[in-house]
């Protein structure tokens, strides 16, 4: 991997980590600032607007980020794109949030997440495809910081503390973050009517028509779980299922940050030979952190979860290792995933997702009624690793990224030969 492909990585990683924890953070304040039951409507109305955003804001975004990746040596170009993918954006947010009112009950609160998402994917999807780690790590820190000071009035005046005041807080955050950050340090990129294109449109749509496509079936997979047990059990355990789920979903910063910069990063590059090269490392990383990881849910995790969250949102140690292993699976998707999108075969991702939420769903509506939190765990990790097996399928199929897949098992192997003290046979 390239000197400034890990660098990059590095500053993503730690930009991520940092909102993570700010995530948590927000969490554990809103869910003390709630009882249970409305804790749960809050993550559940930020599930609809997530869902809706992810179907077509991000697919929009992901073209542009492919489009500024492959178009990084000119400028011009990268404008038109950015500003045509934004005018996309415009078009198709009213309509989104008038989906996630009704939606969501006839709840003004979803409408607002809806709007705020947009801005956040917009704005991430601009420094992803210009490949700067550090003004979107900026944006993620500062964005997370800033919806935290937002419910410290909350947390002085209690009694005015309600889902939906929240949900506003967390909607309006971003749009102080851009304007704070562009202020700051403007990004290299020109936004004009003039730039305002029918056939850069069409392009950046029909890239994103496989993208969206994905992105339902990812959501499908990803974002419904919430939604199934609210329809199952009740915002009750929507609530504790939550709370439970923020620690495993920690694991996920590390693939999130090789993603983020793998897919422009893929896209930039002429050759296959240097993104065999880009994959193997942050796979193999991955797969090795996994396993401390896991180690610490099973034997910290309750520990964790009590310090964490008042004893009523704790499920059980089984629940929060399913989870973790499920994330593991979550974040090879994601590289692999980003991977084959930066290449320009977006179905591939798409495929994979849509087989794995077929599975999820499939296996989901028996175990959640019949197994309740166990039963939504076990079933995100029947999805998650059927859709991780679909793309190594199609790694098999392509001789350039076989090739990567046989370098990294081989590493692997002789790794471990020399842990074990093996020798390979050698002919006299």
């Amino acid at each position: 991997m390239k000197a400034s492909l890990s660098r990059g990585v590095a500053i993503v990683g730690v930009g991520n980590l940092i909102g993570t924890a700010l995530g948590v953070v927000f969490s554990i304040v809103a869910a003390r600032l709630l009882n249970t039951s409305a804790y749960g409507e809050i993550r559940y109305e930020l599930s609809i607007a997530t869902l809706l955003n992810t179907l077509i804001i991000s697919g929009y975004g992901t073209s542009v980020i492919r489009h500024l990746g492959k178009e990084s040596d000119n400028r011009l170009k990268q404008s038109s794109y950015f500003t045509n993918g934004l005018v996309l954006t415009i078009v198709t947010t009213p309509v989104l949030m008038l989906a996630g009112f009704l939606i969501g009950g006839m709840r003004w609160s979803v409408a607002a997440v809806v709007v705020g998402g947009s801005l956040t994917s917009v704005y991430s999807a601009l420094q992803m495809g210009l490949i700067a780690p550090a003004r979107l790590s900026m944006f993620v820190v500062v964005t997370g910081s800033l919806r935290i000071a937002g419910l410290l009035p909350f947390i002085f005046y209690g009694s005015y503390a309600n889902s939906s005041l929240i949900l506003l807080v967390y909607s309006i955050i971003p749009a102080l973050g851009i304007i704070g950050l562009e202020a700051i340090l403007r990004s290299p990129i020109d936004i004009k009517r003039n730039y305002v294109d029918r056939a850069v449109i069409r392009d950046i749509a029909a890239f994103s028509v496989p993208i969206i496509m994905g992105n339902a079936a990812f959501v499908a997979l990803s974002g419904t779980d919430l939604i199934l047990l609210e329809f199952f059990q009740g915002t009750q355990d929507v609530g504790i299922y939550s709370a439970t789920k923020t620690l495993p979903a920690l694991f996920l910063f590390i693939p999130q940050a090789f993603s983020t910069i793998l897919l422009p990063w893929t896209a930039k590059e002429k050759t296959t030979s240097p993104v065999i090269q880009g994959y193997i490392s942050p796979l193999r990383t991955t797969l090795l952190i996994s396993i401390p990881f896991l180690l610490g849910l099973f034997f910290l995790g309750k520990e964790v979860m009590y310090l964490l969250f008042p004893g009523r949102y704790f499920a059980s140690e089984s629940v929060l290792v399913l989870l973790g292993v499920a994330m593991m699976f979550a974040g090879i998707h994601w590289i692999l995933g980003a991977v084959w999108v930066g290449q320009g075969r977006p179905y591939v991702t798409a495929i994979g997702s849509a087989v794995g939420a077929c599975v999820y769903l499939s296996s989901g509506v028996f175990l959640i009624p019949a197994f309740d939190l166990v039963g939504a765990s076990v079933s995100l990790i029947l999805g998650y690793g059927t859709a991780c097996l679909v793309l190594f399928i199609y790694i098999l199929m392509d001789n350039g990224m076989r090739k990567g897949l046989r370098g990294f098992l081989h590493v692997d192997a002789s790794w471990l030969m020399r842990r074990l003290h093996i020798r390979p046979n050698q002919d006299d």
